[in-house]
């Protein structure tokens, strides 16, 4: 048996050093003696007998549907707008010199379509309303005044919850409105280009606008030449409550894309960062895996791997979610915006999106027979299509390449830590009121042995 990075059942892989086997189906991860593989596959023989390694069901979500979601999350990008020129922006190369804007009551007509849509099918879901995910909030913010006052208004008018969220600001000059709003409303997301110190430095000072009682979140995207993970987590959680890394879904020919020579060099980065939160003591590790944020790409291996959460879809973009730009037109997310091939039909109070949707990893013949599938929930549209690749024929991508290094580093530290301090992994993941499901022999060799014996 050699390593390899995509088996369907049966996935022997190594992280630094150590070595560990994963039961793909199930979600069971072990550290194993690789030099006893001989043993070890004898061992998975007698367990496949006994219904492990593979899947009970391999006829499993198997088509693509055509079913029609219920839409509940829509993002409306009146303008794409921005005082800064980052490095990782979506939008950028696709902005007009004289572009269109949207008018507040063209976004409230768009919003109010949504809610009677809702009202005529009967529907008791929350929706939810987000704005500027491809401009910045901070240059229109009056403009998100009124809508905001529009919905609290018309909030009675319906027997579902409406929420409207604030997205990201880059913080570099923010009006006193959006200032007193955050105070109000308690919660804040900052973008930081770690390429821009001078965006930096303001965001430095203009943190300090903002009450301590406001729970301050930053999301740095990042590439693959990054250095010192574990220290920009640190450094940055000096000024927020929480911090999420999101590696970045750019084209190959932008700046920092992600290349087959810089996933060693990446790869390396983690094992530093595993290292450094391995050398805190429990109380500080404790401290420190909360602050990481909810749109962390580490962290969402991390309680996967945890909770054995089986995730068979990536997100719910085309499903249940989708983008609207500032010609009213429709897209998955806002991340394909301005992509022809991308853009959504409106029909019948409903979207045609056969070919947009977001398939099961069952469905798509590479996930399907990936080891990961179920941690990384499949292919997300956004990198498929920076990368120029097709959902119908995926081959192996620099996302998929990105994510086996996550889940590697993650699955790492999980059973470092659940040796170290037995314990502390319940407790952390218990209050985040998530499951524990790491409640097996993490033993492979007495795992085994058990069976055997009944």
């Amino acid at each position: 048996m050699t390593m390899s990075d995509s088996m369907h059942g049966e996935y022997f892989f190594s992280f630094n050093g150590s070595y560990f086997l994963l039961d793909s189906y199930h979600q069971m991860l072990w550290n194993i003696d690789y030099k006893n593989k001989n043993k070890i596959m004898k061992q998975i023989q007698k367990l496949k007998v006994r219904g492990f390694f593979t899947s009970k069901n391999e006829e499993e979500i198997k088509t693509k549907t055509k079913e029609i979601f219920e839409i509940n999350y829509i993002v409306i990008n009146p303008s794409s707008k921005c005082n800064l020129s980052c490095w990782y922006c979506y939008s950028k190369q696709k902005r007009e010199i004289e572009q269109e804007v949207l008018s507040t009551e063209v976004v409230s007509n768009i919003m109010n379509t949504f809610l009677e849509t809702k009202r005529k099918n009967g529907s008791i879901l929350p929706i939810n309303f987000s704005f500027y995910y491809t401009g910045e909030i901070s240059l229109y913010f009056n403009e998100f005044l009124r809508i905001h006052r529009m919905v609290e208004q018309n909030r009675n008018k319906y027997k579902f919850p409406i929420h409207l969220f604030m997205p990201s600001t880059n913080l570099v000059d923010p009006p006193q409105e959006l200032v007193d709003f955050v105070n109000d409303y308690g919660y804040l997301n900052v973008s930081i280009d770690l390429s821009n110190m001078n965006q930096i430095e303001l965001v430095k000072k203009n943190i300090t606008l903002f009450k301590n009682t406001v729970i301050k979140h930053c999301i740095i995207p990042i590439h693959a030449l990054n250095k010192d993970l574990f220290n920009i987590y640190r450094n940055h959680l000096k000024l927020f409550n929480e911090v999420s890394l999101r590696p970045v879904r750019v084209q190959k020919e932008a700046l920092f894309s992600w290349k087959k020579r810089n996933l060693t060099r990446f790869t390396q980065e983690l094992e530093k960062f595993t290292e450094n939160i391995l050398c805190l003591t429990e109380e500080e590790i404790l401290d420190f895996l909360p602050s990481i944020g909810p749109s962390d790409y580490f962290l969402r291996y991390f309680d996967r791997i945890i909770m054995r959460e089986k995730k068979t879809i990536r997100c719910p973009a085309s499903r249940t979610a989708l983008a609207i730009d500032n010609k009213q037109r429709y897209y998955p997310c806002s991340g394909l915006i301005g992509y022809d091939e991308y853009e959504l039909e409106f029909l019948n109070d409903s979207f045609a999106v056969s070919d947009k949707l977001q398939f099961s990893v069952n469905s798509i013949e590479k996930c399907s027979k990936c080891s990961i599938r179920y941690y990384c929930g499949g292919p997300c549209l956004d990198w498929i299509n920076k990368e120029k690749l097709s959902i119908r024929n995926l081959a192996i991508s620099y996302e998929c390449s990105v994510n086996f290094v996550f889940f590697k580093a993650a699955s790492f530290l999980v059973l470092r830590l659940t040796k170290i301090y037995p314990g502390l992994l319940k407790r952390y993941i218990e209050k985040k009121k998530k499951k524990y499901r790491l409640n097996y022999n993490l033993n492979f060799d007495s795992f085994a042995q058990l069976f055997e014996m009944i």
